[in-house]
Order: C-alpha cells, then structure tokens, then sequence
C-alpha cells in the first residue's frame, strides 16, 4: 500500500482541475462530465479521484482523509475542515457540502460537492490523504 497527498488548489468562483495531480492519481473537478475553468457559489460539481492508467495497474483507491483549508486572508485563519475521514464523507459537511457518498467507478472514486469559501478569502485548497492497495483496498 503507498500513501501520498494530493492537493487541489482551487478558487471558489473560478476552480481549476489541472493544478491537482500527482504521480498516481489524479484530483478532477468536473461539470456534467467536463473539467471546470468557472464556477458559481453553491453549484454543485463533481471530484473524482482518476487513476493515472500509464503509471498503476490492478490497484484500488481509499479516502483517507481530504480537508480544506483557506488561502490568502488575513490572519486569523479558520482551521481546515474536514471533508472526508476514514473513506466517509464527514458529518459536519454531510448536510450543506457533500450530500453523496464516495463511490467507485471504472479507474477511481466520486463524489459531488458544492462550492464553497471560506470568510475573508475566495480561494479554497483540498488536501487529500489517499492510499493505493493492491487489487482493491479493505472496506472499513
């Protein structure tokens, strides 16, 4: 099993899903199947998690953990909220954010979230924690 963290940058009114790749896997935020440039507060928009084919085979994906956390602003800063634990959607965002579950498709993980910022800044950054297991990962 290998462990990194992926990071997304991205801005709550116009998100980029090019800057959030790494070696094996790849974070994506998409519209009706389409990478986004802009986006309105409150839409809802799909993350997936993809699999880079050309670097990994045979494995499956788990959500550690994926937090937020504000960029820019001016101090004090809010502490990062917690997206995602332990491969579940978080209670805390479970009812306003994330409606849906993590789910697996054909070369990774999705699931939906709406846009959001936090106080004193336009620009969002998701860390995630994810592991790669061979053939596919334990459920919980």
């Amino acid at each position: 099993m290998h462990r990194y963290v992926e990071e997304a940058s991205s801005h709550s009114l116009d998100w980029s899903s090019a800057s959030s790749t790494s070696e094996y896997v790849r974070l994506v935020i998409l519209r009706d199947g389409q990478p986004v440039s802009t986006v309105a507060m409150g839409e809802e928009l799909e993350m997936r998690w993809i699999l880079v084919q050309d670097k990994i085979s045979n494995v499956g994906l788990f959500l550690n953990r994926c937090i937020a956390e504000r960029m820019d602003g001016s101090a004090p800063l809010p502490p990062p909220l917690t997206l995602i634990a332990n491969g579940c959607v978080s209670n805390k965002v479970s009812r306003l954010l994330m409606h849906y579950p993590i789910l697996p498709f054909d070369g990774g993980l999705t699931t939906k979230i709406k846009v959001f910022r936090f106080d004193g800044s336009r620009r969002v950054r998701i860390l995630c924690s994810v592991d790669i297991c061979f053939e596919r990962c334990a459920p919980i």
